[in-house]
């Protein structure tokens, strides 16, 4: 009975043996194509990532394009804001001195107006004067004309 048992051993040991090279054999398939899945996988994922290094670098490029853009655009602006400060500190001091020559130009009415009432004034008193000096020559005459009578009517004049 051993050699019939030893038999079916050997013939269990044998059928293990292929049973086990047929699944290395399978297994190297398996293992084959998973390689070349994997490669095939791995190309893809390189062609993939050669084409967003590509996009990445163009939208880099718009990126750095835009940002130029916007940096002179900024600096424009920023020379217009300094351009109208400057135009606006130009029209306040206009303003100032406009105002300046107002008030000068209502001074200037004032000294007129007061000028004339000098000159007026002057005049005024010129006359005043003048009227003065003829009433004090008339007064003279009178007296002078006063004595006159007097001397004649025979009065004297008290001193």
């Amino acid at each position: 009975m051993e050699k019939k048992g030893s038999f079916k051993g050997e013939k269990k040991e044998k059928l293990i043996k292929v049973n086990e090279e047929k699944l290395l054999k399978e297994i190297d398939k398996v293992e084959r194509r998973l390689t070349k899945k994997i490669e095939a996988n791995t190309n893809e994922i390189r062609s993939i990532e050669k084409r967003l290094n590509g996009e990445i670098k163009k939208l880099d490029r718009k990126i750095e394009s835009e940002v130029k853009r916007l940096d002179e655009k900024i600096n424009n602006i920023g020379a217009e804001v300094i351009k109208h400060s400057l135009m606006l500190e130009e029209i306040k001091k206009n303003m100032v001195t406009k105002e300046i020559y107002n008030v000068l130009d209502e001074m200037v009415v004032i000294l007129r107006r007061l000028d004339q009432e000098r000159v007026f004034t002057s005049e005024w008193i010129r006359r005043i004067e003048s009227d003065v000096e003829k009433n004090k020559i008339d007064i003279e005459k009178n007296k002078e004309d006063i004595k006159k009578i007097k001397e004649k009517i025979g009065m004297r004049e008290e001193s």
